[in-house]
């Protein structure tokens, strides 16, 4: 989330240039601390969620009935414990009987426990299917209003754990499934949710009943709905979802007074589609919908139907990068989703750095350099600094996590990785991550994981500097040349109050009469170190770190000027 056509040829080469190069640096062995993972259901599994809600017009209550399929992992389960809050459950089904459900709290929340009347005859690996009816006014998740134009619409809103205010579920990243969404609603409504329409129907006098289908597994905090009178309009179609070899059409869903102002953000969709799916895989969805909706965010990367604040559509203010940053999303958060909290920054700060990269395709090596001079600015600027980006513990209010540490540090991170082991890897070693956990969660040992195999190369050293410990560098160098030596002498300094860095840092020299020598020199985790770099003439001009590869300030200057 963010807190506020066919690619050309320029765009092309620059996508070609992003893919190559070599890797480059040293191995080293500090390993990645042990991390324990978190079951959210201890017991089962949720596979399918299959739902139907009642919505009607100026009226914030609703009707729902929903069935939840899940497989057994553990012997003996007697009960099934979901996640819903506010809500008043009238009965529930176990095994086609009904039972008495019942209400439970705990660190997780508030929940419904569901007794199993067939747990006897439950073996690891069997499925079952429990069955809730409920109903009543949602406090939250589920946004029932009037829109920015006195129109009534419902949207869901459920980042990061508001779904259980109107949906009841395993309501944490962790716990993946597929979704059917069957929504009731007045027959002069449109409706947007994931996956694809598959049925759309009259149910009584003014009354239609639209069907949703998720076939892949997503995060239940993307797993939304959205209702009214809404204007769907094409913005084109990109070629093949990797589902099927579908094409993946791209709408906006707006409210109809604002299909004209609501163009311009979206006008490059299909692009960052095509961009982001040559550099890691194909879209991982059957279509793609930008819908203008309640999200308390600029924007909220819902799987496949990604909401966007409707006061910055309708005032003109959503900017094309916060589209970017969501699109990137679709990979990484909904396809591939963080298994912890803790580990966020595999969700945020990917989404900072392709909707960075995404620049850098369609627009060039300076507008990419801005948005990561951008990034640093603000992390530089924020309260997360003396904070480790994976803390060591959940914080009590998720919303804590919003921070510049998993947005504009975690995308720095994925920059100095791409700098440390070479573009070639890097890319490398996100398709393999991509590839391996699509559909699933991941922990940041899977990232290490399968960019070590790539790189060839252990990082444990590197993850551990930059997400396990607080801070970053600030790097001062000295250069002096030594004429009887014909060397370049470069003395560094690591002057933060953190611990000293282990860095690859970049240098360009000048040389007299006009030439110009690039080097990567490697410093070890020590407050100084110098390094020597023959040259064939006298330097004119030294430069460390131009292209702003490292997080952090980087000073240079002469020895003794």
């Amino acid at each position: 989330m963010r807190k506020e056509g066919p690619v050309g040829a320029a765009a092309a080469l620059a996508l070609a240039a992003l893919l190559g190069g070599p890797g480059a640096g040293p191995a080293a062995a500090p390993q990645e601390a042990t991390e324990t993972d978190v079951d959210p259901s201890p017991g089962f599994d949720v596979l399918h969620y299959d739902y139907r809600v009642s919505l009607a017009e100026r009226d914030p209550a609703i009707e729902a009935r929903q069935r939840v399929r899940f497989r057994v992992d553990r012997g003996g389960l007697a009960r099934v414990r979901l996640h819903l809050e506010g809500l008043e459950v009238d009965s529930a089904l176990a095994g086609g009987r009904r039972v008495p459900a019942s209400r439970t709290g705990g660190a997780g929340g508030a929940a419904v426990s569901i007794p199993l009347a067939d747990s006897a005859d439950l073996r690891p690996g069997d499925t079952a299917t429990v069955t809730l009816f409920y109903g009543g006014r949602p406090e939250d998740g589920l946004i029932l209003r009037e829109n920015v134009h006195g129109d009534w619409t419902a949207f869901a809103d459920n980042w990061p754990n508001r779904a259980r205010h109107w949906f009841a579920s395993v309501d944490h990243p962790a716990d993946k499934a597929s979704v059917t969404h069957r929504l009731e609603v007045p027959a002069d409504w449109a409706t947007v949710a994931n996956g694809v329409k598959t049925a759309d129907r009259p149910v009584g006098p003014g009354r239609r009943l639209h069907v949703w289908r998720q076939e892949a597994a997503i995060p239940v905090y993307t797993m939304v709905i959205g209702a009214g009178r809404l204007a769907v309009v094409d913005n084109g179609r990109a070629p093949d979802a990797g589902r099927g070899g579908h094409d993946v059409p791209v709408t906006r869903v707006v409210f109809p007074e604002d299909v004209e102002v609501t163009a311009g953000p979206f006008r490059r969709s299909v692009e960052m589609i095509e961009i982001f799916a040559r550099l890691v895989a194909p879209f991982p969805y059957r279509k793609l919908a930008q819908v203008q909706s309640a999200t308390r965010y600029g924007g909220m990367e819902n799987a496949g139907a990604i909401f966007y604040s409707e006061e910055a559509l309708a005032e003109g203010t959503m900017s094309e990068t916060t589209v970017a940053h969501e699109v990137a999303h679709q990979w990484f958060g909904d396809a591939v989703t963080e298994a912890r909290w803790t580990h966020l920054w595999l969700s945020e700060g990917f989404a900072t750095y392709f909707g960075a990269v995404f620049h850098r395709v369609a627009d060039g090596e300076e507008r990419f350099r801005r948005e990561m001079r951008e990034a640093e600015e603000g992390y530089l600027s924020s309260d997360a600094v003396g904070r480790p980006v994976i803390r060591p513990e959940r914080p009590a209010q998720l919303t804590d996590l919003l921070s510049a540490n998993n947005y504009e540090k975690g995308g720095w991170v994925l920059h100095m990785l791409r700098g440390v082991v070479g573009d070639s890897a890097f890319f490398d070693g996100l398709r393999r991550y991509y590839e391996a956990h699509r559909d699933r969660a991941a922990l940041t040992r899977d990232l290490r994981a399968a960019v070590e195999e790539a790189s060839g190369r252990d990082l444990g050293w590197f993850f551990d500097q930059w997400l396990r410990r607080p801070g970053h560098p600030r790097l001062a160098a000295t250069w002096e040349w030594l004429p009887d030596q014909g060397v370049l002498e470069l003395d560094f300094r690591q002057e933060q109050e953190w611990p000293p860095y282990r860095l690859k840092v970049p240098v360009s020299v000048e040389t007299e009469p006009g030439g110009t020598l690039r080097r990567s020199l490697w410093i070890p985790a020590e407050r100084s170190a110098t390094r020597r770099v023959p040259l064939p003439a006298p330097p004119s001009a030294v430069a460390v770190d131009p292209d702003n590869r490292i997080l952090g300030p980087v000073t240079v200057g002469r020895a003794g000027g």
